[in-house]
């Protein structure tokens, strides 16, 4: 389906508005992980004195920026990333050259109070000197002397002076620079020079490590924040208790249990516990139903029989559940994005799974589906086949052939983080409130989170299933923010935690265009105590900066190919 005919076909008014819905939320999630993450870098740098020249929350053109003190606030227009610009990340930050025509403002002030000489040079008293407090290096701002450079240094890594030379009407002038003075580059725009005391390279090894550091770390308390309010509030299981705590609505067992209801037996074995109910459901997986025994309101041996849902994601698919169907093969419905696995066999919701063959057999039949479990028993006993042939009946009627993807167990478990196939009835134990026990619950999502990072990326190298494109950027963000905006707050924080310890850890990479690439600069000055040359980072960080645009770029188009 191409994005005309999403939009003209597919797309209703509701739909269009719970999409801005989902854009205004994801906006406002990534700014905050954005604002907080450019925050630690901010804070660590300026506790070290390095001058930031801007504080930018989005990409691309300023929409809106605000100047307090030496730092420019902005909000630009592409709602991803920001960055915090520290004087001395780029290899030459003065805008002079040799023979170039500027001009200078000039003003009396203290000597002592804007620059300062280690070498003990002039006016140790304090007394008033004239010095540049403006380079226009504009003709279009001029200012009251006008000349053209002769020399200059306006970095002062040794501690002198900062100085300018100009020749003005055929005679050289020599000025003093105060260590607070501004180019000038329009009339609106100007920008503080930065001598080498306020420059990061100037700072501690200590210091550089925290002002890098300090972003992924503040990701990291978002993250820990956010899945200790979940981890409190979500409570611990009570799993000695029989009692439900909570019915998923749209699964058909809704329709007989409720929470409060207390299971006393399932096909007709006792229970007493919840330990006792999900050791039993999971030695059954496959069943079609399940019959309850339960107790509610005082009234004791009430029952009811249940449909499950059996999930197999290997295949990709899903039983319906709860829908009245018999058969022959498996109604369905397909999992994942577009191009996995059944998608890519061409299955879509509804379908008929009739029957399957394995062709790197000899002499393989085709063997008819009459239930799920024998699909599950099939896969379960042939966890490595990359593919198979399935036989399924489509919407209209029509019968195909063809051989589809197959996860293979590790797969599953490295990109969806389940089992090779699951029976589920949609219901959940109750919950008490334990501070220690939602402390563990928030230590164990936030080490999830960080893990499962290292398992994708270590699976894009050790699995040749699963691929770059199966990757999500921003707009796979903001999909998934659309599907968790309709389950319940405590899934939804989940969900934004995680991507906050993603982003924090993702910048830890050891590339150089990003935070753990600057960290290793500063790993390779203390063991050889040698800082690495400053153009050959540049030209690093320049050149996997665009990769990773390029990257980016690949991933966002797939991104939106899996929306429609």
């Amino acid at each position: 389906m191409n994005l005309f005919s999403f939009l003209v076909n597919a797309v209703t008014f509701q739909e269009v508005m719970f999409w801005v819905y989902a854009f205004i939320v994801f906006i406002l999630v990534l700014g905050v992980i954005v604002l907080l993450h450019e925050g630690g870098h901010f804070f660590f740098a300026k506790k070290a004195g390095i001058l930031c020249h801007e504080y930018a929350i989005g990409m691309g053109p300023v929409i809106k920026s605000i100047k307090k003190g030496e730092t420019s606030y902005s909000i630009r227009a592409i709602p991803v990333g920001g960055f915090v610009s520290m004087a001395g990340e780029d290899t030459n930050e003065t805008m002079l050259q040799i023979g170039q025509e500027v001009s200078l403002s000039l003003k009396k002030v203290k000597y002592s109070s804007l620059f300062y000489s280690k070498n003990g040079e002039v006016n140790e008293n304090n007394e008033l000197v004239e010095v540049v407090s403006e380079i226009s290096v504009t003709d279009k701002v001029v200012k009251e002397v006008k000349g053209i450079v002769k020399e200059y240094d306006l970095y002062s890594e040794n501690g002198d002076a900062m100085y300018i030379v100009l020749d003005v009407n055929g005679k050289e002038e020599k000025y003093l620079v105060a260590r607070d003075a501004h180019y000038v580059l329009s009339e609106k725009q100007s920008i503080q020079m930065a001598p080498y005391e306020r420059c990061y390279e100037s700072k501690t090894k200590l210091q550089r490590f925290l002002t890098v550091f300090g972003g992924p770390m503040m990701n990291f308390v978002l993250a820990f924040f956010i899945f200790l309010v979940v981890g409190l509030f979500s409570g611990v299981p009570n799993l000695e208790s029989a009692e439900i705590g909570e019915v998923t609505p749209e699964y058909q067992i809704s329709q007989v249990l409720k929470a409060g209801d207390i299971i006393t037996a399932i096909d007709g074995v006792k229970v007493n516990s919840w330990e006792e109910i999900t050791a039993y459901l999971d030695s059954k997986i496959g069943e079609d139903s399940f019959e309850f025994t339960y107790t509610r309101d005082g009234n004791e041996g009430l029952t009811g029989t249940v449909s499950t849902v059996h999930f197999d994601y290997r295949l990709g698919v899903c039983s319906f559940g709860g829908e009245d169907y018999t058969g022959p093969g498996l109604k369905v419905r397909v999992l994942f994005g577009k191009n996995l696995v059944a998608t890519g066999a061409g299955m879509a919701d509804g379908d008929i799974l009739l029957a399957y063959k394995d062709s790197y057999k000899e002499n393989s039949k085709w063997e008819d589906l009459d239930n799920w479990k024998e699909l599950f028993t099939y896969m379960n006993e042939n966890p490595n086949i990359e593919k198979l042939n399935i036989k399924y009946q489509n919407g209209n009627g029509e019968i195909k052939e063809v051989e589809s993807k197959v996860w293979t167990v590790r797969s599953v478990k490295d990109v969806v983080k389940k089992p090779n196939n699951d029976t589920i009835v949609g219901i959940s134990p109750t919950t008490r409130f334990d501070f220690f026990g939602g402390i563990l619950n928030a230590l164990t999502l936030f080490w999830t989170s960080i893990t499962d990072v290292f398992v994708t990326l270590g699976s894009l190298f050790g699995n040749s299933q699963i691929k770059v494109n199966m990757l999500s950027g921003p707009v796979g963000i903001l999909g998934a923010i659309k599907i968790y905006l309709g389950t319940d707050m405590l899934s939804f924080l989940s969900f934004v935690g995680m991507i906050s310890a993603n982003i924090g850890l993702v910048n830890l990479l050891p590339l150089p265009a990003l935070d753990g690439g600057r960290i290793i600069f500063i790993g390779y000055e203390l063991v050889t105590g040698k800082k690495v040359n400053k153009k050959v980072e540049t030209a690093l960080i320049n050149i996997v900066f665009w990769l990773v645009m390029i990257l980016f770029i690949y991933i966002t188009f797939n991104d939106i190919m899996n929306l429609f």
